[in-house]
């Protein structure tokens, strides 16, 4: 169901993680050694990116994911504190701590995920929904099992390739709207889904594949990149945003792309200084030519 006017309260069920970020010299891959010229350790995760993009327009939210049940994870909590997160209803699981190590070399990133005990999240119940314009789920897939958002509530399943088969097409028809990425995208469009779908393209913007079978490219915005980790969760957050305001399915979009642009030149959602009049600017400046519809 579509959000009804314009409440500011989101829950985010999905991952948070340590992010450790490395900048290595030369080619990474070439040796068993090579030398770090620079290393960033913060927050991470679809769910804690998404959410501190949602802290940075406006809204409050609070986070439903696991942590572990030591040091890294008291860390983790006071991270998401510290950037206006709610954690009360975080879930502190004996083992690993979820992190990511991600490696940036010769203009090429890989990620390397260990889960940990990210899949072991508390799920929210029908009161943490009531007053939520929007729920974002990213993770885990457990979630949309039980999940049934209220009428008003505008449910938003963010769904990465890897994810797909352990999805039911009846799950991810509770959807209010699926947004994937170019790799998920195909394992998608053959289920038949009467939701629109947001494929989020990198530098060639996002295409909207509507319900009724149309198709609309939204323009990305002209934006240096500096390291692309989280953007896609920055544009999720962004989008659950703006399509609560409510405005049509485009103009959310296409401000969602602008925020996803900027947390790609800041690198990392969490590190960006948002002016939500920098993003109005931006789309009023390009939007007679960043839309494109096809048949």
């Amino acid at each position: 169901m579509r959000a009804e006017g314009t409440r500011s309260h989101f829950v985010v069920v999905g991952d948070v993680m340590m992010d450790y970020t490395v900048w290595l010299s030369g080619d990474a891959w070439a040796d068993e050694k090579s030398t770090v010229l620079a290393s960033r350790r913060g927050l991470g995760g679809t769910g804690a990116n998404a959410a501190a993009t949602l802290r940075l327009l406006g809204g409050s939210v609070e986070l439903f994911a696991a942590v572990s049940d030591d040091a890294w994870g008291a860390w983790i909590a006071d991270q998401l504190s510290a950037t206006g997160i709610g954690t009360s209803r975080l879930r502190y699981v004996h083992g690993a701590v979820p992190h990511a190590t991600i490696v940036l070399s010769n203009g090429e990133r890989r990620v390397l995920v260990d889960r940990g005990v990210a899949d072991q999240s508390s799920l929210p119940g029908r009161t943490d929904l009531d007053a939520a314009a929007a729920v974002y789920v990213s993770n885990p897939v457990a979630a949309l099992g039980g999940l049934q958002a209220p009428d008003g509530t505008t449910l938003v399943v963010g769904v990465e390739h890897q994810m797909v088969d352990a999805l039911s097409p009846g799950d991810l028809a509770k959807a209010s709207l699926l947004i994937t990425n170019a790799a998920g995208w195909p394992a998608l469009k053959h289920l038949d889904l009467a939701v629109p779908i947001l494929e989020t393209r990198g530098a060639d913007g996002v295409r909207i594949h509507g319900d009724s079978g149309t198709v609309v490219d939204v323009a990305a915005d002209p934006i240096e990149a500096a390291e692309a980790t989280g953007a896609g969760d920055a544009f999720a957050g962004a989008f659950c945003w703006y399509y609560s305001r409510p405005m049509s399915l485009i103009d959310a979009v296409g401000r969602a792309g602008i925020v996803g642009s900027l947390a790609a030149a800041a690198a990392g959602s969490h590190l960006m200084t948002l002016d939500p009049a920098e993003v109005e600017r931006r789309w009023s400046a390009r939007q007679s030519s960043a839309v494109q519809r096809r048949h």
